[in-house]
């Protein structure tokens, strides 16, 4: 039997543990409980009171926050958190962030420093259990400037209005914008709508030729600001014009060069220039010229259309050009670089009497200096092998004349040269032996074995007098 006043029982038969018991029933309120227990038997003997005293405790534990600088609203500054628990045996919780905290103390303190709007979760339990539940709290932190924003418009346009477009900014507290502007002659800046949530704004109060300028003010919830760089827009709707004398076409082999130039006269400026061949394929260019490389044999008609910033466009003009080449064949080398177009030089030889022998009449050989004629095409000198051959001319019964007679390959006309003053010397030498008493014309021979260098090395002939052979 039970009872929390001794005078009411609760008989309950059972062996074992019992928990059904509710002792809210006798005494209202928490605080310290008595129970009162007696055992009976089957035939009714009764055992001594027991009495058990139990602390009745419902009450949740109660907890309290602290912020200094205490603000509910933006601040630039950390903040100190102090969090209170009234409870006997208390135990705080909190979640910052996410990430969970706990300590077994009445009272429980840090610092909050991160740049964000940060969320706090609190709570205070007992060690029944009892707890009046979770707690938020938001701690916004916002010591950043805001980023600048960027305004992504072209500087030219042929719409009447401009719409003004920019990155939306990155963000701590929450910011709002203003566009400011002016034309791009005054001097000041004028607000021209503000505050605005969206990235982008039409502006109306616009006119053609006209060259407006803007700057877009980014303010977080703190009052800090950052201005975007400056961007000056013109409403352009004259179209470029390319000059009288262009375009210009320059043939070289097989390659042709377009040259051109444009005015934009109030306008924005000649931007650049697409060129094609035959209007099959526009190529854009920001140059004054473009080549169109290794084209077949044939006349084209190059077009040239010059465009402003504002993508107005020019009438096209065009030029033709004709291109009528041949490639080179064989294996002659490039002006200037050392190769052979493989021609001939061809000698024609001269008489050249030498001195008479007073006492008998008779003449002795004679040689000859060369008259040239070249029948070599190409603009090289030629590298062949030089040959000379030489042999006596009878000029008559009495005389007889040394010639050269067959044609000569030539590397350079100075070794010629040299060569044929070489001959003269020995002829000379040769003239101060003793006359013979008769010369039966018998011929003497002078040969040139060295084509390499053209050094004279010995005479392979003979002189012979009458029969008799001078060695």
């Amino acid at each position: 039997m039970l009872s929390c006043d001794k005078i009411n029982w609760a008989s309950v038969i059972y062996t074992g543990n019992y928990s059904g018991f509710d002792i809210t029933s006798c005494i209202l309120g928490d605080g310290d409980k008595n129970i009162y227990i007696k055992v009976s038997d089957v035939v009714g003997n009764e055992s001594n009171t027991i009495t058990k005293t139990i602390t009745l405790d419902t009450t949740a534990p109660g907890i309290t926050i602290t912020k200094t600088p205490d603000t509910n609203s933006w601040t630039t500054s950390s903040v100190n958190i102090d969090l209170n628990c009234f409870d006997e045996l208390p135990r705080i919780s909190y979640w910052l962030n996410g990430t969970y905290n706990y300590s077994y103390t009445n009272y429980l303190n840090f610092v909050v420093s991160e740049d964000k709007n940060n969320e706090l979760i609190y709570s205070c339990s007992d060690n029944l259990g009892n707890t009046d539940g979770n707690h938020y709290s938001y701690i916004a932190i916002d010591n950043t400037t805001p980023a600048k924003a960027s305004i992504s418009n072209k500087v030219a346009q042929k719409d009447l209005n401009i719409l003004l477009n920019w990155n939306d900014v990155a963000f701590v507290s929450p910011i709002t914008y203003f566009v400011w502007g002016k034309e791009i002659t005054d001097t000041n800046f004028n607000l021209i709508i503000g505050p605005l949530n969206d990235s982008n704004y039409l502006d109306t109060n616009t006119q053609v030729d006209k060259n407006y300028c803007y700057f877009v003010q980014t303010i977080n919830s703190l009052g800090q600001d950052s201005n975007s760089d400056i961007v000056c827009v013109m409403i352009d709707q004259n179209v470029p014009i390319i000059d009288s004398d262009k375009p210009i076409a320059s043939v070289s082999n097989d390659d042709v060069t377009i040259s051109f130039s444009a005015t934009d006269t109030n306008g924005s400026g000649v931007k650049g220039y697409y060129v094609s061949k035959d209007k099959s394929t526009w190529y854009y260019t920001t140059s004054s010229s473009y080549t169109f490389n290794g084209l077949p044999n044939a006349t084209y008609t190059f077009d040239v259309i010059a465009t402003d910033f504002a993508d107005n466009n020019s009438i096209d003009k065009n030029v033709n050009a004709t291109v009528n080449y041949t490639a080179p064949s064989g294996g002659g080398g490039s002006p200037g670089g050392g190769g052979s177009t493989g021609g001939n030089l061809t000698i024609t030889p001269t008489i050249i009497p030498l001195v008479e022998e007073a006492a008998t009449g008779n003449t002795l050989p004679q040689t000859t200096t060369a008259g040239i004629e070249t029948t070599n095409s190409g603009t090289e000198n030629d590298t062949d092998n030089l040959t000379a051959n030489a042999g006596e001319q009878a000029l008559s019964p009495a005389t007889s004349a040394f010639s050269l007679m067959d044609t000569l390959q030539i590397a350079a006309f100075p070794i010629l040269l040299l060569l044929l003053l070489f001959m003269v010397m020995l002829i000379i030498i040769g003239g101060k032996k003793k006359t013979p008493q008769s010369q039966a014309g018998h011929g003497k021979y002078f040969m040139e074995n060295d084509i390499d260098d053209f050094a004279v090395n010995k005479w392979s002939g003979k002189w012979e007098y009458n029969g008799e052979k001078e060695r």
